[in-house]
């Protein structure tokens, strides 16, 4: 019978961008070391208050993009619907538009206030070994240090990071291989671990795979009612851009929106399969 966890994760590590995240991800599978079912327990575990970090700004303006928002709202809807109470800690130029989407979107500064029962860290900049953030392009990104708060947790509860090209937080853990595979590897590659990784070749394909896989062990289609196509709409309406093309686009990463549908249509129909 198909490992339909493995399923889920060869679907969304499509490398449409050519960045080397492929060849990370072909490394981790083949030493058993990218679990995605045990992501998805784990999730389950500790599913009640999860906090859920986003927000990657790129240069030369320093405007989130379009991948990290999309997984966020998927995530915090699919645990919503099994009775969680996600928050939403959203970059400083990502946060107006993303509250018009998700009311229980908070700021860098308003995280101390909270008690999550995990973080969860989606397409957000990760320091690299001389303190900095970069983009993929090796251009320095101005922007909140949400990734402290993944080191703050970090041992202390339950984290996960998720990225598409290692610059991004929590990816520190597999940093040996982001500097082994992806261009500009050793300047880029953030040093933040998380406790467990997951990739993709967008980020927001990586936390519909999550999702997907939570979907399975919670036995309930929680990707069902996610629909991308408005809610990238409403964000590009709101000024967030696409993050490999620089400028405003109904597109994630340089790929158009409908190819994102026909992944979260596959993911679906997946999910009814073994369901």
């Amino acid at each position: 019978m198909i490992n339909i966890y493995h399923a889920f994760a060869h679907l969304v590590n499509l490398d449409l961008g050519s960045r080397g995240i492929k060849n990370v991800f072909y490394e981790l599978m083949s030493k058993g070391a990218l679990n995605l079912e045990k992501i998805a327990s784990r999730i389950l575990d500790y599913y009640e208050r999860p906090m859920i970090l986003t927000g990657f700004p790129i240069p030369p303006h320093h405007i989130a993009e379009t991948d990290g928002p999309l997984g966020a709202l998927a995530f915090a809807i699919a645990l919503e619907e099994i009775g969680g109470r996600p928050i939403i800690v959203a970059e400083r130029t990502l946060f107006e538009p993303l509250r018009k989407i998700w009311n229980r979107t908070i700021s860098y500064e308003e995280t101390n206030s909270q008690k999550p029962s995990f973080v969860i860290s989606i397409e957000v900049p990760g320091r690299a070994s001389d303190g900095k953030y970069y983009s993929m392009r090796g251009l320095e990104v101005k922007c909140d240090p949400l990734d402290e708060i993944l080191l703050k947790y970090y041992q202390k509860l339950y984290t996960i990071g998720i990225g598409d090209g290692g610059n991004e937080a929590g990816l520190g853990t597999i940093r040996e291989l982001i500097v082994k595979h992806v261009p500009l590897g050793e300047k880029i590659s953030s040093i933040v671990p998380a406790n467990d990784v997951f990739i993709g070749a967008t980020s927001n394909w990586a936390v519909y795979a999550i999702v997907a896989a939570i979907s399975i062990k919670y036995g309930k289609d929680l990707l069902k009612n996610f629909d991308e196509g408005y809610y990238l709409k409403a964000l590009v309406e709101e000024g967030i851009i696409d993050g490999v093309l620089g400028a405003s686009n109904v597109s994630v990463d340089g790929i158009p929106l409908d190819i994102s549908k026909n992944i979260l249509e596959l993911l679906r129909k997946l999910i009814k399969m073994r369901l």
